[in-house]
């Protein structure tokens, strides 16, 4: 994929953030669920997501992945910060030319992928892992904020 045409499958998906967001939280109330991004619904998301794949084939399925992906970024940055971005990292990174989050929590260089903490519960299947992922991400920026203000007084 050349950087031309990663910009623009990354404004497609930028285009339409909104209505899919919408349709997820309006999906997931009609499996009962009530979406407000809130950290807590990492359970919620993930047995949705069990629920919602059960009968999917592959392809289906990792475009489940991504549906709900869209949903976990815009969490994160309702309550850490940040934004969507093209990550533009070396040709080899894992994030390369795919949508991530970044600036959470003031980080500028660190991305987050929400895809692939989706494609990991996929794979894992571990309840809490979403949570768990973002808890981990969350604490580790919390310490590198922490170092870089011990290293200016």
């Amino acid at each position: 994929v050349t950087q031309q045409e990663a910009m623009q499958t990354f404004h497609s998906f930028m285009k339409e953030m909104d209505e899919q967001i919408q349709h997820f939280i309006d999906l997931g109330a009609s499996f009962g669920y009530v979406f407000n991004f809130c950290m807590s619904e990492c359970r919620d998301i993930e047995t949705f997501f069990d629920e919602y794949t059960q009968t999917m084939s592959k392809d289906e399925i990792d475009s489940a992945i991504s549906f709900f992906s869209r949903y976990i970024g815009e969490m994160i940055i309702h309550n850490y910060g940040g934004s969507w971005k093209l990550y533009h990292g070396a040709k080899n990174d894992i994030d390369h030319n795919m949508p991530v989050i970044m600036g959470m929590m003031g980080a500028e260089d660190i991305p987050f992928n929400p895809r692939r903490t989706m494609y990991m519960y996929h794979i894992r299947k571990q309840p809490g892992l979403v949570e768990q992922i973002i808890t981990t991400y969350t604490e580790a920026l919390t310490q590198r904020v922490n170092l870089k203000e011990e290293k200016m007084k």
